[in-house]
């Protein structure tokens, strides 16, 4: 099955979380971006023009609950929630397109993303650095996939 090779690096110097996502040719493809000052996680996942495609909406939780909406219209498409577990990285993500899960335990650094008990997605993350690569199917909305991949980095690592 053909896939398509992302890295996402998060910027180090920016106020707030900013991500830039290039594709398997070194070039920028997505940005990712916050709004400054927010306490909570507040991202948009950006095309190259600047056009919004999706609305990255942390919420206070003790589990790390994040709600990802289509930009244009507003649609929740997905809701994703940490489970409370000491030893595996564990999440619960309902999603409109279909079941979602994210396997990997807390030691590893290689990720799957299945989607109704298919691999979607792999995630590579480097260890003491901010990067990480990504395999993602071609059957698969690209940047929807990448939006999730963000807040489930995010909920893993911070």
């Amino acid at each position: 099955m053909a896939v398509q090779r992302f890295t996402i690096r998060q910027k180090i110097f920016s106020l707030g979380d900013g991500y830039k996502i290039k594709n398997q040719f070194s070039q920028t493809v997505f940005y990712a971006r916050s709004r400054r000052y927010t306490i909570l996680g507040r991202i948009v996942l950006e095309d190259m023009t600047g056009r919004g495609l999706y609305k990255i909406r942390e919420q206070w939780s003790l589990n790390n609950k994040y709600k990802i909406f289509l930009t244009q219209n507003n649609q929740k498409l997905v809701t994703i929630k940490r489970k409370l577990t000491s030893l595996r990285n564990e999440f619960i993500i309902e999603s409109v397109y279909g079941r979602y899960v994210f396997k990997g335990g807390l030691g590893e650094k290689l990720y799957s993303l299945l989607k109704n008990g298919l691999t979607v997605a792999t995630v590579n993350k480097k260890f003491f650095a901010l990067s990480c690569e990504i395999e993602i199917i071609n059957a698969e909305d690209q940047a929807f996939i990448l939006a999730m991949i963000i807040v489930l980095n995010r909920s893993m690592f911070y």
